[in-house]
């Protein structure tokens, strides 16, 4: 390896990245391969630094009806975000996504709630919930609404866990958990969650 690229490799990224990188422009194939090869080892190392990609996401093209009591109501999504999710499945049918990989995820929701009354304040809770198990992955968002406003605009964005006993569990969003029990004329917004973590699955096998 020249001085050159060692400098480059030294000295214009980070110590983990250099070393990751090191370790990759320094491997050379053996005429007869091992199994598993040593390049193995290699990305092994690699993915414990580099998020893998997962993404997906929902929307309301028609607004829906909901209830805010202190039961818990669906958020309702009718279309997809995304043609094609990745390491995600989305279930319009259920309003639900589903992880296939274990990791941490990054979530953002937006949208508007419509009342059907006017005068008077209103204060109500938006959570994650875990249909399959019955548990709330993040702690659930508090919204409060003043007095005389026909609506309530949603910005929700936060990290939670899939863990590998939650990997495949179908996740949605709610709202409700307030002690007073109102209407609200409709739902319109737009959920979707993206991949932040390193790659927690074992390696695919060279055999």
């Amino acid at each position: 390896m020249s001085l050159l690229r060692d400098s480059w490799l030294n000295f214009s990224r980070p110590l983990w990245e250099r070393e990751v990188v090191g370790k990759l422009a320094d491997h050379v194939a053996p005429v007869v391969e091992p199994n598993p090869h040593d390049q193995y080892l290699l990305e092994a190392d690699a993915v414990q630094v580099f998020s893998f990609a997962a993404y997906g996401g929902m929307y309301t093209a028609i607004p829906t009806d909901i209830t805010v009591g202190l039961g818990w109501d669906v958020l309702k999504f009718d279309s997809l975000g995304l043609s094609t999710p990745r390491g995600v499945t989305v279930s319009l049918i259920n309003n639900t996504m589903a992880f296939d990989v274990d990791g941490v995820y990054t979530l953002a929701l937006t949208g508007s709630i419509l009342h059907d009354s006017v005068n008077f304040g209103r204060e109500f809770l938006v959570r994650i919930w875990n249909v399959t198990d019955g548990s709330e992955p993040a702690h659930p968002f508090r919204v409060f609404t003043g007095r005389n406003a026909d609506g309530t605009n949603i910005a929700v964005t936060g990290q939670f866990e899939i863990t590998e006993a939650s990997k495949g569990h179908d996740i949605r969003f709610e709202v409700g958990g307030t002690t007073s029990s109102y209407a609200a004329v409709n739902f319109d917004g737009e959920l979707s969650v993206n991949n932040v973590g390193e790659w927690r699955e074992p390696l695919p096998s060279d055999a």
